[in-house]
């Protein structure tokens, strides 16, 4: 595939789309970006029938009117205005004493299902998906702290000691999730760790965002309303999109199963049988001495 140009060129708007996503952290709240993660999913539904002859469903086309109207009303119900965090103000957020709070609870959540998930992970998907959407959450601090500090001083953004941190912390994390995120692959269907993964990560994202960078400390119970109403809707429409996507094969498309009766051979001429009419021949008059 290294010769594939459509490849090369997959992988180039790839890195362009994760290039407009690291900037966009920069003029919006980290809890409006996130949600919007759900346009991924929406432009898959619409561009994987035409360019891979996938199945467009009627219950995709409900998805994406669902996607496509809550990601709009969590735009609606988010702030009009994002705080632009300069170096000093980031150092403030990062280290008040209620994101240490959440550092404690998020680092001790992570060691529990860390030790849960040899033994459970394999039972419940929102153990090793739980770790997953935690380490994501740190991902989008650090995100968001990098970008911000990106769009004010660009040229000096790696003059400033926090923001090693932040690109070790954005790394690190991010590795952790691809780890179990293909653990979870491989006891769990992706028709359930998609949606799952995503509610999860966008639910832990807007947590995040809210207690280390306050994104609705100053917004009244309306956007809020509005802001919930929409991630809700969302979710609604990633299920439509992802769910029901394997197709099990008919009874009558499956080859005839054989039972044989292998119970110790007496005088009987019944005590060889075959439920398949298909290999039954004429051993009646047959016997066994």
């Amino acid at each position: 595939y290294l010769h594939s140009k459509t490849w090369w060129l997959g992988i180039l708007l790839m890195v362009a789309g994760e290039a407009g996503n690291f900037m966009a952290y920069g003029f919006a709240p980290a809890s409006t970006i996130a949600p919007l993660g759900t346009v991924t999913l929406v432009s898959n539904a619409i561009l994987a029938p035409c360019l891979l002859n996938e199945q467009f469903r009627l219950r995709d086309l409900f998805g994406v009117l669902f996607a496509v109207s809550g990601a709009a009303s969590v735009v609606w119900g988010s702030k009009t205005h994002d705080i632009k965090l300069s170096p000093e103000l980031l150092m403030a957020a990062l280290t008040h004493p209620r994101s240490f709070i959440f550092y404690i609870v998020t680092l001790v959540l992570i060691i529990a299902l860390s030790l849960l998930s040899p033994t459970y992970g394999s039972r419940s998907i929102l153990v090793d998906l739980g770790i997953v959407a935690l380490y994501g959450g740190y991902t989008v601090l650090a995100t968001k702290g990098l970008s911000s500090m990106a769009n004010l001083t660009l040229y000096k953004l790696f003059t400033y000691p926090i923001s090693y941190i932040l690109l070790l912390v954005l790394i690190s994390t991010a590795v952790m999730q691809i780890k179990y995120l293909n653990r979870a692959l491989q006891f769990f269907d992706g028709v359930a760790v998609i949606p799952t993964q995503f509610v999860l990560f966008t639910i832990a994202a807007i947590v995040a965002s809210a207690i280390v960078y306050r994104d609705f400390d100053d917004d009244d119970a309306e956007h809020l309303i509005k802001f919930i109403f929409g991630c809700l809707i969302e979710f609604l429409g990633v299920f439509l999109i992802t769910s029901n996507r394997r197709h099990d094969d008919s009874a009558d498309s499956r080859p005839p199963q054989v039972i044989i009766d292998r119970s110790p051979l007496d005088a009987s001429p019944s005590s060889s049988t075959c439920t398949s009419p298909l290999l039954t021949s004429n051993s009646s008059d047959q016997r066994y001495s």
